[in-house]
């Protein structure tokens, strides 16, 4: 027996006319009684999916869309991995690209090394009494290129030495209700303790430690709607609990809330070690930092792996994530950059010979690095706002 066909509705103008109008009127009533704009259309609504805080790392930019979207993002990994360098590096960027509309909040477990900061590039003034207290250990005054250089600072930095879980989050939350902030760094939840933990004696038993406080936080975060990148550090423990090689090795602070509201969960590991030749010895003079986007929303990728080099202070190197050698390396991958032996070219023109030359050209060229930049985000075929 054939099929019944359906009888198809022909909706005329008029008809629409008065559905939409029913439609405003259940919006705004609901608003009211909501006080507040929570329902809206579609077509109305901001997600602002392609808003972006980039990291200033090419490759990872390019896995993450354009950088780490807003929202809670976690950055995960092992002690001295160089968690708060990144962290660092993400704010010098913002100070790039917002200037001093820029706006940024750090909230710190362990005392903030503002020089070391400093030294990565990112540009926060020291207090009078710092340089006072600088001057007397190196026992001579500073010249006015160093108190410059000092002084110097741009946007608003706002800095939060944490007591306790309770306290770091409702302050981290605070600043993301202003609207104000790019950026909130949260250094790091795996090192913080609850209030019920600070009252307990040593030796003593806590029961769920911070997750219920991270709970709370996570609910009220993203009930404020904001365009604040709530960007969290987190620590890779051993887990001592582990019986048999199907356990697994590592555990993460913080309980399952954070599990399931971050919108990027990154895992920094130790990678390959660089050296180089100083007479008969080899020095260490910096690693390899391996990433992987274990969890990826907003059209972020996940799943992705890569690493960047981390180059300690050494005669004629600078500290800090080597940029260049990220760019020189993405340029190859998308053939922005041609390799013919030893040698290496850019538009048709041999630039150099040998790798290391090749990241010290591009080094001693910021507006040729910005065009191979911006030539591999438009071969990667991403989108993405920083503004």
């Amino acid at each position: 027996m054939a099929a019944k066909k359906k009888k198809v509705e022909i909706v005329v103008d008029g008809a629409l006319d008065e559905k939409k109008a029913q439609l405003n009127k259940l919006v705004a009533d609901i608003n009211k009684k909501m006080k507040g704009e929570i329902v809206s259309f579609a077509d109305q609504y901001d997600g602002s999916f392609l808003l972006r805080r980039p990291t200033g790392i090419l490759s990872l930019d390019i896995a993450l869309k354009g950088g780490f979207p807003r929202g809670i993002v976690e950055v995960i990994g092992e002690e001295q991995v160089g968690k708060t360098t990144l962290l660092a590096e993400t704010c010098k960027r913002i100070q790039e690209i917002y200037g001093h509309e820029s706006c940024i909040g750090l909230a710190m477990v362990e005392a903030w090394d503002k020089a070391y900061w400093k030294n990565l590039g990112f540009r926060v003034a020291f207090s009078e009494e710092e340089i006072k207290q600088a001057e007397e250990a190196q026992e001579r005054k500073f010249n006015e290129d160093e108190l410059l250089y000092l002084r110097d600072q741009v946007g608003e930095v706002i800095h939060c030495a944490a007591v306790n879980t309770e306290d770091m989050l409702g302050i981290s939350l605070d600043l993301a209700k202003s609207k104000m902030f790019q950026l909130v760094g949260l250094d790091s939840i795996g090192a913080l303790q609850s209030r019920d933990q600070e009252d307990k004696e040593i030796g003593e038993k806590t029961y769920a430690g911070s997750s219920v406080a991270i709970t709370h936080f996570v609910n009220k975060f993203y009930s404020i709607k904001s365009d604040t990148t709530m960007y969290v550090n987190n620590q890779l423990r051993k887990n001592l609990a582990r019986k048999s090689m199907f356990d697994e090795e590592w555990t993460i602070p913080g309980g399952q809330a954070l599990k399931y509201a971050k919108f990027i969960s990154l895992f920094l590991s130790k990678g390959q070690k660089i050296t180089k030749t100083v007479g008969d010895k080899e020095v260490i003079i910096g690693r390899y930092v391996n990433w992987n986007i274990k969890k990826g929303k907003c059209g972020s990728g996940e799943g992705k792996t890569g690493s960047y080099a981390f180059m300690r202070e050494f005669p004629g190197q600078k500290l800090g994530i080597d940029l260049e050698d990220n760019i020189a390396t993405s340029g190859l991958y998308y053939e922005v950059i041609d390799q013919s032996g030893a040698w290496y070219s850019i538009g048709g023109e041999k630039v150099a010979q040998g790798f290391n030359k090749l990241k010290e050209y591009i080094r001693e060229n910021p507006e040729l690095r910005d065009s191979i930049a911006k030539e591999c985000i438009k071969k990667s075929g991403i989108k993405f706002v920083v503004k």
